[in-house]
């Protein structure tokens, strides 16, 4: 089995796209729901997105299988739905699909761990080292919105005091702006927002740690507005 995840777009990147394209755009999601088909339960989560405040509803709908079938997905079913939900709303505008319908992010949670591990494996050889000067480049806008649009999954919050003490915990060092952070910060943030190491940061910040016994859809960061 072989598959290359650059050939496709990641949420992320979508939701840059979105608000680069419509500034005063809206992205929400309805709380998640729990279906059972015969056996089977699934957690639903509905995406709207809105080019304008006052704009007609591009709607869509995912549903993850609970419980998780791979790594990614278990015990972030919830999430996964709504990432899916929402990527596949912003495809309908036309957003990130130059490459294919599909999200990284989905193409990503359907695929078995170690074909990923192989594929990572693979890889090694032809990354390229990070540039020095990465490490004082301030973000572009996009990356911005990125940063925040991807702390805010992991934390549940826009709120920048929790997004920054997220960051702070994450990085090891004082983070009180945007400002603070620069280009070589953004892979960093992007990987632990997927592997959960974000989350686990700033659970950390407080002297806690994640020990969850939630049900589907009990989630109390079913997300409002991104």
């Amino acid at each position: 089995m072989s598959f290359d995840l650059s050939n496709y777009t990641t949420v992320n990147e979508r939701i840059i796209q979105f608000y680069d394209r419509y500034p005063t755009g809206v992205i929400s999601t309805h709380p998640a729901k729990i279906v059972e088909i015969g056996s089977s339960i699934f957690i639903s989560v509905i995406a709207e997105v809105y080019t304008s405040p006052d704009a007609a509803a591009v709607v869509a709908e995912a549903w993850e299988p609970y419980p998780g079938k791979t790594p990614y997905t278990r015990d972030s079913e919830m999430m996964n739905a709504a990432t899916s939900a929402i990527g596949r709303a912003l495809m309908q505008l036309a957003i990130g699909i130059d490459k294919a319908g599909a999200s990284r992010d989905e193409v990503q949670a359907r695929t078995p761990l170690d074909v990923i591990a192989d594929k990572h494996e693979a890889d090694k050889g032809k990354r390229l080292p990070m540039r020095g000067e990465n490490a004082t480049r301030p973000l572009t806008e996009g990356q911005r919105k990125m940063v925040k649009a991807v702390v805010h999954k992991a934390v549940g919050s826009w709120e920048w005091t929790n997004q920054a003490q997220a960051l702070t915990e994450l990085l090891k060092r004082d983070i009180s702006t945007l400002d603070d952070l620069c280009m070589a910060d953004v892979d960093i943030i992007k990987a632990a927002g997927d592997d959960g190491n974000l989350r686990k940061a700033y659970f950390a910040s407080m002297g806690m740690e994640i020990v969850t016994d939630e049900k589907p859809g009990d989630d109390p960061w079913a997300v409002e507005k991104w």
